[in-house]
């Protein structure tokens, strides 16, 4: 039988267990309070206001070097194949060529204007998720920490996938991809529009990352069409989306210029091939 006082000390325990449950619910909303003011996003706010109009970011980006199937002309998006040989000595060549960077600015190959950009070593490389980007980063970056981002791979071919035109041209469902521009919904893959939004929110994704960290230069390695994708969008001078085209294991270099209050827009300083 409970006594008086077992009844004090269990009302006393009760309220004693209350009180701390109190303190801490009142802890948590305080933290929570405190990560939302110190969150990433309005820290890099708070730099981009801070540094506007003053700070510029190099990107180099650079589409993977040629695959199997690139050689055979095929739509290589979710099939995760690595380099060929030849592509890999090819990459280990330009590896040398990034100790001093040189950009044709103007006119074709061989042609026009040339910038300098010295050594180019980023503090930060990027790239897709798939093999054949990452094997290139890894030539072409030694020693350098990759940050995987999801987003930035090629189109979902879906039916199409790792066939040729001469395996498709029968098909009235490419024929009509083909029709529309590659805007379409490709059969159990993804439309273009929705491909260029995803590409858009992974290099958005990039730069918040690295303009946190204040860098001053970085690498996107990933696929022609995710290239195209972003230029489209947010490259000056404006382009169509085929006229930001690139072969594989070449590049692009550009800076970074305000769009929208955002570090988002992209000038293009010229290409390295």
């Amino acid at each position: 039988m409970m006594t008086d006082i077992d009844a004090i000390l269990a009302e006393k325990g009760s309220f004693v267990k209350n009180a701390v449950n109190v303190l801490y619910l009142m802890k948590m909303l305080v933290y929570i309070k405190n990560l939302s003011q110190n969150s990433p996003y309005k820290r890099f706010r708070e730099y981009i206001e801070k540094n506007k109009g003053d700070y510029k970011m190099q990107i180099l980006w650079i589409r993977h070097g040629q695959t199997p199937g690139n050689v055979q002309r095929r739509y290589v998006g979710r099939t995760d194949e690595g380099l060929t040989d030849e592509a890999k000595l090819c990459l280990q060549k330009k590896q040398v060529l990034m100790q001093d960077l040189c950009v044709q600015t103007e006119g074709g190959r061989n042609q026009g204007k040339w910038y300098h950009a010295g050594a180019f070593v980023p503090d930060f490389v990027y790239s897709s998720p798939m093999m054949r980007c990452r094997e290139t980063a890894e030539i072409l970056f030694p020693g350098q920490v990759l940050c995987v981002q999801e987003g930035l791979q090629e189109t979902d071919f879906g039916d199409f996938e790792y066939k040729n035109y001469e395996e498709l041209k029968e098909n009235p469902a490419y024929q009509a991809w083909i029709d529309s521009g590659g805007q379409m919904m490709v059969p159990n893959g993804e439309s273009g529009a929705g491909f260029r939004h995803r590409c858009c929110r992974a290099y958005e994704q990039c730069v918040r990352d690295a303009q946190e960290k204040g860098v001053q230069r970085i690498a996107i390695v990933c696929h022609g069409g995710t290239i195209m994708s972003v230029l489209e969008r947010y490259g000056k001078p404006e382009k169509s989306f085929y006229e930001w085209q690139i072969a594989n294991g070449c590049g692009i270099l550009t800076e970074t210029i305000e769009e929208g209050g955002y570090h988002y827009g992209i000038r293009e300083i010229g290409k390295w091939e």
